[in-house]
């Protein structure tokens, strides 16, 4: 074990996708409402060290739990799971949502509807488009568990 690597109390919950930014920051996303006992919304930055980056995303929550995290090159982060809104300002995001860099809900980002059951995988190619696998029968009028944006 690192110990050099401290999150602290950790999460309250379950953490389902962890993704590395470039800068060595630590993107996480599950089941928890919590890290290190402060408040989040089911995703959380934390820095190279472990500790909590209090700023990212702090006053944005999602109401369902994230499975998938995908960072792309402009430093935005996917994400996809079970939710369907972000809150306090209610922002719809049927289990697929992006945040900008400060961990924001990018309100550029849509597919429409959304998809209709859990996102559970995320991938980039190499083009800039975004595959997308689940349990979702559709994304828009896209079928079958995979499909690919922008």
């Amino acid at each position: 074990m690192d110990l050099s690597f401290d999150p602290g109390e950790g999460t309250n919950g379950v953490v389902r996708a962890v993704a590395l930014q470039s800068n060595g920051k630590v993107v996480i996303g599950g089941d928890f409402t919590a890290v290190n006992t402060e408040t989040r919304g089911r995703f959380a930055r934390l820095d190279a060290n472990g500790t909590l980056n209090s700023g990212f995303g702090a006053n944005n929550r999602a109401d369902g739990a994230i499975h998938a995290l995908l960072i792309q090159p402009d430093g935005k982060v996917l994400l996809g799971g079970e939710f369907t809104q972000f809150l306090p300002i209610v922002s719809t995001r049927n289990r697929i949502a992006r945040l900008d860099t400060s961990g924001s809900i990018d309100s550029t980002f849509s597919t429409g509807s959304g998809a209709n059951a859990i996102v559970t995988e995320l991938a980039l190619q190499t083009d800039g488009k975004i595959l997308i696998g689940g349990f979702f029968a559709n994304l828009g009028n896209l079928i079958n568990h995979i499909s690919r944006v922008f």
